[in-house]
């Protein structure tokens, strides 16, 4: 009888067992796909994993194989679950969202997403510098760049923008 009882037990942790590996199987199929730059096996293999249990970094991977397909809606659905599981990590999120944006040269959304960050980061990162900078390149904002990198020591080390800025004025 007690042989019995049991049974049930044992299924349910051979089942939640089977499907740990097959969740384990599609992270490593989804990462390796990613760091070979091959996106479409990378979002298929990410796209299989539960919301809920993947970590929020690998849907930052799962975001930047989605915008390489041109998937930008499933791009922001991704974005938006990393958000979601990780709080404390949002101005790292909104970073990764605004250099995304800026590489499928996405401009405004791109300064909006940074001044998302300005608007509730009292001291911003100096990849929030640097990517503003180069928006201003673009936006043809040289004078509004160079007072940017001048007034900011931690960005003193970026000649390559400073150049840049310096030979469009």
């Amino acid at each position: 009888l007690t042989i019995f009882l049991h049974i049930p037990k044992v299924i349910q942790r051979l089942f939640t067992k089977l499907q740990h590996l097959r969740q384990t199987k599609h992270l490593r199929q989804g990462l390796e796909a990613y760091y070979k730059g091959d996106w479409v096996d990378a979002l298929k293999g990410f796209s299989h994993l539960p919301h809920a249990t993947t970590p929020w970094m690998v849907d930052l991977m799962a975001a930047q194989a989605a915008q390489y397909q041109g998937q930008l809606k499933t791009r922001d659905q991704f974005l938006h679950l990393a958000a979601t599981q990780e709080p404390k990590a949002r101005t790292t999120i909104l970073l990764f969202q605004a250099h995304l944006q800026f590489d499928q040269q996405q401009f405004e959304q791109a300064q909006a997403t940074l001044n998302h960050i300005a608007q509730f980061e009292p001291k911003c990162p100096p990849e929030w510098y640097t990517l503003q900078c180069k928006l201003f390149l673009e936006f043809k904002e040289y004078s509004k760049g160079l007072n940017l990198l001048e007034s900011h020591r931690e960005l003193n080390k970026q000649p390559l923008i400073y150049v840049h800025l310096y030979k469009k004025m």
